[in-house]
């Protein structure tokens, strides 16, 4: 039977930190007892030091491309209050993209992104729901992920890290179609909605999508607006669906490539 399925998942990793345990990604912890999973459920904490940076990370190789996202809730409110995303070579060599004290950005969830492409870093923060490029840096890392910056005082506020995604780029496809066929892609959350068309002489479409994850759905209409299928579930940058029958080749119940 003819119905939407997803042929390849954009997800690299997605950590939601609801495990007892600090996933076996997180290779370099400096200094080791800087976070918690239990102070907050689902969250991964990052304790600040008056002294040191805290540094959570993982390693990253010149030969890959990839989007990663923060999402923390996170709303410093005094000078000094740091925290943020790092791409790291060493403690003095190193690139950050910090969250910091904003009185015109009443909220209390922080979003930053950085888009690698091989040794060149793209770096991003989300302001009134759109994405702002901040900076663009060639930098041979050897590792990326997580600072909270040396600070302490009454006033300085826990940086909860509510999941980090890692993904394959920033676009969703949806193929296998034929021209005219419109496809249409939801949030559940209603703050995203946006519709293709299928162009003539064209079997696909493509978005740019405004989050690395999310809950949602992707629907296919024919070209009357009659419903052909749709899909519902967490999509991913990087993925693709594509309508039809999803058929696989086995022998000795093992599937073919």
């Amino acid at each position: 039977m003819s119905r939407v399925y997803r042929r390849k998942s954009g997800v690299i990793y997605d950590n939601h930190f609801i495990d007892a345990h600090l996933d076996s990604r997180w290779r370099y912890i400096s200094p080791s007892d800087c976070y918690s999973l239990n102070d907050r459920a689902s969250h991964l904490r990052v304790n600040r030091r008056p002294d040191e940076d805290s540094l959570i990370m993982f390693p990253v190789y010149s030969n890959e491309s990839y989007t990663m996202e923060l999402v923390a809730d996170y709303t410093p409110v005094a000078d000094g209050d740091y925290a943020g995303l790092v791409v790291w070579k060493s403690d003095t060599d190193k690139i950050e993209l910090l969250e910091s004290v904003d009185t015109t950005q009443p909220n209390t969830v922080s979003r930053l992104k950085v888009v690698k492409d091989g040794d060149t870093y793209h770096f991003f923060a989300m302001q009134n729901n759109v994405w702002e490029l901040i900076d663009t840096s060639t930098f041979d890392a050897v590792n990326a992920g997580l600072v909270a910056k040396a600070a302490e005082g009454e006033d300085i506020v826990p940086f909860d890290v509510d999941r980090f995604v890692i993904v394959e780029n920033e676009t969703l496809t949806f193929g296998n179609c034929l021209p005219n066929y419109k496809v249409k892609i939801m949030s559940n959350d209603g703050t995203y909605s946006e519709e293709r068309v299928v162009p003539e002489g064209q079997t696909w479409v493509e978005f740019t999508l405004p989050y690395s994850a999310f809950e949602g759905t992707v629907r296919l209409f024919d070209e009357s607006g009659v419903l052909l299928g749709e899909i519902s579930g967490t999509i991913y940058g990087g993925d693709e669906f594509h309508f039809g029958s999803f058929l696989q080749v086995r022998e000795s119940s093992v599937e073919l490539d």
